[in-house]
């Protein structure tokens, strides 16, 4: 049976191991660790060892490993926290492996904060997409520890936030932690005339990064109509809160699901889902051209009330490739410009099946032309509902299922 250790160091060039790892490091037929770590180990041992280069892709790591039974694999800080051991264990279920940790960077940077970490949310971006930090600081978590890389370090988090409106976090900074002749550990204001001053200094890497909060930001479900930015202020061109809710209610939204709003516009829907179901994907498709598109209504009221994470295309949805976007549980046609039946076909045949379709209907007509493509084509459980708000139009809320 393949053996493998993996052991945890910080990146402290003084590093020292006990009698047991040394004994374990020396009765192995290979050494592995990315470049850093190399460089700390072999000071203690010399070069004297076979040793593998874990780079991207890992593949070429696990290649490696075929040809030797007893092998050693460095890490930083715990190999179990988001590291190497993860990958090793699912990759080679038949190994027998076995971790000694260290203290990961995260709680290297707690330790010298002083800030207790038993309630800290981890996020990892080294490799990722933001998913994982929009939904911590949308749920507004008071301590939030994030795992940096080289292209979502501070400043680019810190912009982030700031975009979509959230400066009511403080921001410490750990960069080459336990190096004794590199370690800086500072704390940041994040706010506009303050951080975003000092983001074009350069962190070095590896770097982490701490997220206090020193305030709430209050958005409570329903947002008032009049706090939208308007198309050409036109107040008809949102749909209205007590219809807004209804309409989502009735998208069935769960965790994990994937919404495609057809015809955002303001992105009304868009952002009331998103806001409510945090961790929902939402595709918002909107045909009107702009010249500037951070100037859009659907773009000023994400940043206004923080939607983090909504995927927007200004492009009409009929004419667009969907296979490249996620296929949906859950779809609002906001708009349909004429071409509601050719919507439908479309929306029958990417929605998942059991997904379901809502439509908002202002005239009698649309709302039995919904009805009649929907059966036709084989969605079921069609049904609907009617609202009229104050001196507006009736709106028919229709939904039915693939």
């Amino acid at each position: 049976m393949k053996k493998i250790t993996v052991i945890g160091i910080s990146d402290n060039r003084s590093i020292s191991f006990s009698n047991e790892l040394l004994d374990i490091i020396k009765s192995a037929d290979l050494l592995a660790g990315g470049k850093r770590h190399k460089e700390i180990v072999c000071s203690l041992i010399g070069e004297s060892y076979n040793w593998s280069l874990i780079t991207i892709p890992l593949q070429d790591f696990f290649d490696s490993l075929r040809y030797y039974s007893n092998i050693v694999v460095f890490a930083s800080g715990d190999p179990l926290f988001y590291g190497i051991a993860n990958t090793i264990i699912s990759k080679m279920p038949d190994a027998k492996v076995e971790v000694y940790p260290y203290f990961n960077s995260l709680q290297i940077l707690c330790h010298r904060s002083l800030i207790s970490y038993g309630d800290i949310k981890y996020v990892s971006l080294t490799g990722r997409d933001w998913d994982m930090l929009d939904l911590a600081v949308m749920d507004s978590y008071d301590l939030i520890g994030v795992l940096t890389d080289k292209k979502k370090g501070p400043c680019e988090i810190a912009q982030r936030l700031l975009y979509y409106g959230y400066n009511n976090y403080d921001m410490i900074v750990g960069e080459n932690l336990e190096n004794n002749d590199k370690e800086k550990v500072n704390r940041f204001e994040l706010s506009d005339n303050i951080f975003l001053k000092r983001s074009i200094e350069c962190f070095d890497n590896p770097n982490v990064v701490l997220l206090k909060k020193i305030r709430d930001i209050d958005r409570g479900v329903g947002l008032i109509d009049s706090d939208f930015h308007l198309l050409d202020n036109r107040e008809s061109m949102i749909t209205k809160w007590p219809i807004r809710l209804s309409s989502i209610s009735m998208l069935e939204l769960k965790k994990g699901s994937v919404l495609w709003d057809i015809g955002g516009c303001t992105g009304s829907i868009s952002i009331e889902a998103k806001l409510i179901f945090k961790n929902i994907k939402v595709i918002c498709f909107e045909k009107r051209e702009f010249k500037d598109i951070e100037s859009s209504p659907m773009v000023l009221n994400m940043r206004k009330f923080g939607a983090m994470g909504i995927t927007t295309i200004f492009e009409d949805f009929l004419e667009c490739k969907l296979d490249s976007y996620t296929p949906p549980d859950s779809v609002f046609i906001g708009g349909h410009g004429g071409k509601l039946k050719d919507m439908l076909r479309v929306i029958y045949n990417k929605i998942k099946v059991g997904g379901v379709v809502v439509f908002n209907s202002v005239s009698a007509s649309s709302a039995s032309l919904f009805r009649e493509v929907s059966k036709d084509l084989g969605f079921r459980d069609i049904h609907s509902m009617d609202i009229q708000i104050d001196n507006y139009n009736k709106i028919t809320i229709l939904k039915a299922k693939r």
